[in-house]
């Protein structure tokens, strides 16, 4: 099994990232965690979208990462913690996990990095996921069967957009990002609200509060 495949069977966040610090794998959970789709960060330096801080607000995550260097030296990469922001929304702590897979005979290697939500804003961020776990507890809230407790911070934007009747290329102008990755946010807002058309979407949003 390939690297790509393997970051899709775990339901942790994760993403690849080659020895240059450029996204090549990004997972459904990582998805849901960040509110980033795939689309969006492969091909993108792993730095400039994790954008991580330590503890005291300094930026961790940049183009001399520590990481890879490391890992260029041989160093074993043990877990560790930084603030992330997902999109849209506040920061919050992950806890991180980093796997180094190197193929036999090449010279390059890649890392997997493996991460959870570490205080109760990341916990709410992936709250509407049916038996989400943190640290190893399964997560419940009072609202998590409730159609639209689970949409993401970027499905929200969308339907904020929607409300305002942007058409569908203005919304990929607007959040700088693919008409198709916008039909794919569309198409899970229908999903998660239970609705069939964008209109009914809207509809439903507004009664429950969520615009």
């Amino acid at each position: 099994m390939d690297t790509l495949s393997l970051v899709k069977t775990t339901g942790c966040a994760a993403f690849v990232a080659d020895e240059d610090g450029v996204i090549t794998g990004w997972n459904p959970a990582a998805e849901e965690l960040l509110g980033l789709q795939a689309d969006e960060v492969i091909g993108k330096s792993c730095s400039d979208v994790i954008c991580g801080t330590d503890i005291f607000g300094n930026r961790f995550c940049n183009e001399g990462c520590a990481i890879q260097t490391m890992v260029r030296k041989g160093e074993a990469v043990r877990n560790f913690q930084i603030d992330v922001r997902a999109a849209g929304g506040e920061p919050f702590r992950i806890g991180l996990c980093t796997l180094v897979i190197r193929e036999e005979g090449k010279n390059g290697y890649r890392l997997v990095h493996l991460f959870q939500p570490m205080d109760q804003v990341g916990l709410r961020a992936i709250a509407g996921r049916a038996g989400a776990q943190a640290n190893g507890n399964v997560l419940r809230t009072g609202t998590s069967n409730r159609p639209g407790s689970n949409l993401t911070a970027r499905e929200r934007e969308v339907l904020s957009l929607l409300e305002s009747g942007v058409p569908t290329q203005g919304m990929a102008d607007s959040m700088k990002i693919s008409v198709t990755t916008v039909r794919n946010h569309i198409q899970g807002i229908l999903r998660k609200l239970g609705a069939h058309s964008r209109l009914e979407a809207v509809s439903s949003a507004r009664r429950q509060g969520l615009i």
